[in-house]
């Protein structure tokens, strides 16, 4: 029963984190003011 809860525990951390800090970079948007071959990059 410990084994569940703590798995379950580590999902939702993992969840919460990988949204936190992992797909934050993918949802902000492109600063207008960068260099054409920054955007370019892209």
């Amino acid at each position: 029963m410990a084994n569940l809860i703590g798995i379950g525990l580590g999902t939702l951390f993992r969840f919460w984190s990988y949204k936190k800090w992992v797909f934050l970079a993918a949802t902000e948007e492109v600063p207008k003011e960068l260099p054409d071959e920054v955007t370019r990059a892209r």
